[in-house]
């Protein structure tokens, strides 16, 4: 289950995940929508698991960190094979 908000209203979605590799890594496979699959890929975690920063494929909706108050400058690009 995923909430957040949208036009400024409370929305929540149930869908299905699963492990993109293993359980050791913070990537997951994510469906909303039947069996269509994107990657859900935790990108910063609270210590206390109160919230997590997720981005999928790309970073095309990470403008949504800035607006919670992330330093998105500071972010560091990794590769991935």
């Amino acid at each position: 289950m995923t909430s957040g908000r949208g036009n400024g209203k409370p929305q929540t979605s149930i869908g299905k995940a699963k492990f993109a590799v293993d359980s050791t890594e913070g990537r997951l496979k994510v469906s909303f929508f039947g069996p269509f699959y994107a990657g859900y890929n935790i990108i910063a975690l609270d210590t206390d698991y109160r919230y997590a920063l997720v981005a999928g494929n790309n970073t095309s909706y990470l403008w949504q960190a800035e607006g919670l108050g992330y330093d998105t400058g500071k972010l560091v690009w990794t590769k991935q094979n």
